[in-house]
């Protein structure tokens, strides 16, 4: 058993780092711990606790606002359409690793004409500036892709993207089904799922349902 005291570390040297990132199910669950941990870890020195919520696979999408259609001027809200599968990456044109990926899309989106008002990809760039974004897109020809970006929009902040490229992918329902690197998910394949995967019963909405607040008490 080791007992921290706050004259048990050095000064500016950490002994004990705890960091955690649950999903926003368990944000009351969450809020509950960090009020309590605050009385547990008082005056300790080199001691870090960290445990926050974060959105992911299993959330219901929050809509993104602020993006900019790249050939446009005004800020909009992007929407889940109801009954419709909708892959969100976000990238930049000075990104190498991004560039695979895109053209994936664009590649997914030119061959699946099935796809049309079933599912959607779009692209969100982080670039500083969309003159770039629309130079790039229209060089590789990458159109059929809606492009947007970033510009004041807080979604990365928001979602967590830390890094690109990075894809989220929504079923019919709002609820995100995959979230991370576009390597780690065979997305043609899960789209065509997703795209067949039927609404939930009462029964099985109902058992959700309490699964969420059990997790909440």
């Amino acid at each position: 058993m080791c007992v921290l005291n706050k004259e048990g570390a050095p000064e500016g040297k950490t002994i004990l780092k705890v960091e955690k990132v649950c999903p926003t199910t368990d944000e009351a669950k969450v809020n509950k711990f960090k009020e309590s941990i605050k009385t547990v870890i008082e005056g300790l020195q080199g001691v870090q606790v960290s445990v926050n919520c974060a959105i992911g696979a299993g959330c219901m999408y929050k809509t993104i606002t602020k993006i900019v259609p790249i050939k446009e001027s005004t800020p909009i809200d992007l929407v889940h359409k109801a009954g419709e599968v909708m892959l969100i990456d976000w990238w930049a044109t000075w990104c190498p690793p991004c560039q695979g990926p895109m053209q994936h899309n664009q590649d997914m989106v030119s061959k699946r004409a099935d796809w049309k008002g079933k599912a959607e990809i779009v692209g969100i760039s982080i670039d500083k500036e969309k003159d770039t974004v629309v130079k790039h897109v229209d060089n590789k020809g990458w159109g059929s892709v809606t492009h947007y970006h970033r510009a004041e929009s807080d979604c990365s902040k928001v979602y967590s993207v830390n890094g690109v490229p990075h894809v989220m992918l929504l079923d019919k329902f709002g609820k995100i089904a995959y979230k991370g690197h576009p390597s780690g998910c065979d997305l043609e394949k899960e789209i065509d799922r997703l795209i067949a995967q039927e609404e939930p019963s009462a029964d099985e909405k109902k058992e959700e349902t309490e699964e969420k607040e059990e997790k909440q008490e």
